[in-house]
């Protein structure tokens, strides 16, 4: 039991990493477009 909400917890924060990556990723190809539009 214990050992299941450590992986939980682990899980989690690889879970918000790829999140928060993918985000940036996005906002970067979202400016990038903008500067060549300008």
């Amino acid at each position: 039991m214990f050992f299941l909400i450590i992986i939980v917890k682990s899980h989690k924060q690889v879970l918000i990493k790829t999140i928060l990556q993918d985000l940036l990723k996005d906002k970067t190809l979202f400016i990038f477009s903008l500067v060549k539009n300008l």
